[in-house]
């Protein structure tokens, strides 16, 4: 153990070598094969532009989990801190709590301010982003939902949690005109089985042009596929997970990047909208769904479709206006600079890219 922390520190060293004490960098992610990946390279990118800061390679770092566990043990911390230097870090995270252990060295050979941007924060995961947290002496974790960061503060008060909401990176969402589209229905990610099924059964007599997931059979495989096949949607199908898998939210009710994808691309939200999605909007923004009959109330919102793009247009304005990733970084900067002086954006006013149309 204690050969495997001589190499990490050597590698570590060589690796910041370059990189003067006192510089901030923002940590960078551990990629997966999945579409996930592709819009946390989208926040990251942006998260560097924004700030300028350097952005750290990627570890996948086994080694480094060696000094996580040699910092738990007391009377051995003191060989982690052998020639750490004062650097702020920043990091994004989705998956869970996991993910930032595969950077841990990063956070523990250097006694700056440590932040992370944690997603997917569900109660079952609670007890090791705690762990997690203390162990790589994180000061403050932005957790995306509203109810795991208040739950987690109750946790654990010695660490500042902090609500952040996910934001959007919106380069990528294409807006075709609503005449043009030739998806009536698009449902990705978690499906609402009680309105799934039915429409799944009865979309082709209701004449209703209904894509969705079958049986591991991915009707949008890539990243390009999937804008696309937005854009050539009118309706999408959101639901929060409190809705669809209610035991594992256990009552955490929240917003998340599927509902404001489907707003940048101009489709209308067919579903329920979380609490917090609610008070961040100031009004509805989603069509309840009628469980009683779903193919009668697709078909009629599809036969009337021109009633529903009011709302769709003040969706869309109201993503671009208040819920892109550029003014959660905003919101981060705030918070930073309040409580430790450090501003992370390059400039206080820091533009908010201009509405695409």
């Amino acid at each position: 153990m204690l050969f495997l922390l001589i190499l990490e520190v050597a590698f570590l060293r060589h690796n910041l070598s370059a990189m003067p004490a006192d510089q901030s960098a923002v940590v960078d992610y551990v990629p997966r094969d999945d579409y996930d990946t592709q819009v946390l390279e989208s926040m990251t990118a942006a998260l560097v532009e924004a700030t300028g800061f350097r952005r750290l390679p990627r570890r996948n770092d086994r080694i480094g989990l060696a000094c996580m566990a040699i910092s738990l043990v007391k009377p051995l911390r003191w060989l982690v801190g052998i020639g750490a230097r004062r650097r702020n870090l920043l990091a994004v995270v989705t998956r869970g709590p996991s993910y930032v252990a595969y950077n841990a060295s990063y956070f523990l050979r250097n006694k700056g301010t440590h932040a992370v941007y944690l997603m997917d924060a569900w109660p079952h995961r609670f007890q090791r982003i705690v762990q997690f947290a203390r162990a790589l002496g994180l000061k403050t974790v932005f957790i995306s939902y509203r109810d795991s960061a208040h739950a987690l503060q109750q946790m654990a008060p010695d660490i500042d949690w902090k609500w952040i909401p996910e934001g959007l990176a919106p380069d990528d969402y294409r807006q075709k005109p609503f005449s043009e589209r030739e998806v009536d229905l698009f449902t990705f990610g978690r499906k609402y089985i009680p309105y799934h099924t039915p429409l799944a059964q009865g979309h082709q007599a209701a004449g209703i042009n209904y894509l969705f997931n079958d049986e591991g059979v991915m009707v949008a495989a890539t990243h390009e596929d999937f804008l696309n096949t937005l854009a050539n949607s009118k309706i999408t199908i959101c639901t929060p997970r409190s809705v669809t898998h209610p035991d594992l939210t256990q009552g955490v009710d929240a917003i998340t990047m599927r509902f404001l994808q489907s707003m940048a691309s101009k489709c209308l939200i067919v579903g329920k909208a979380p609490q917090d999605m609610l008070d961040l909007f100031g009004y509805n923004p989603v069509v309840d769904a009628d469980l009683s009959d779903p193919v009668a109330q697709i078909r009629g919102i599809l036969d009337r479709f021109e009633d529903y793009i009011p709302l769709i247009e003040r969706n869309y304005e109201t993503v671009y206006g208040s819920h892109l990733w550029a003014h959660r970084l905003q919101m981060m900067d705030a918070h930073l600079a309040e409580r430790y002086g450090w501003h992370i954006l390059k400039e206080l006013a820091y533009a908010v890219p201009a509405n695409p149309r």
